[in-house]
């Protein structure tokens, strides 16, 4: 179940913690876990694991969900190589 979540939301880019649990048929609650474990298993890497630029200087700025409580990550050179066999792209954001 690790790797289709991790596809799952690659492919979407940005998505929603329920969405993602909709799409599995599990809970919100287990994607948030899964989503923690990939990235203790260092398929994934948090982009903005918190902000501390004001938003009317960062760069970012029309793409930021930080601001609603979602967290951005990006695939690791290992979850890139797990998961090569279908083209993706390298962040993606879920609403928790």
């Amino acid at each position: 179940m690790l790797r289709e979540v991790l596809r799952l939301a690659v492919e979407r880019g940005t998505t929603r913690s329920e969405e993602l649990a909709r799409a599995l048929d599990t809970s919100p609650e287990l994607v948030c876990l899964l989503l923690a474990e990939l990235t203790r298993r260092d398929y994934l890497q948090a982009v903005v694991p918190g902000c501390s630029t004001a938003c009317e200087h960062c760069p970012l700025r029309a793409a930021c969900l930080y601001r609603r409580h979602a967290r951005v990550w990006m695939l690791t050179r290992k979850g890139k190589a797990w998961v090569a066999e279908e083209p993706i792209s390298r962040t993606f954001g879920v609403a928790t």
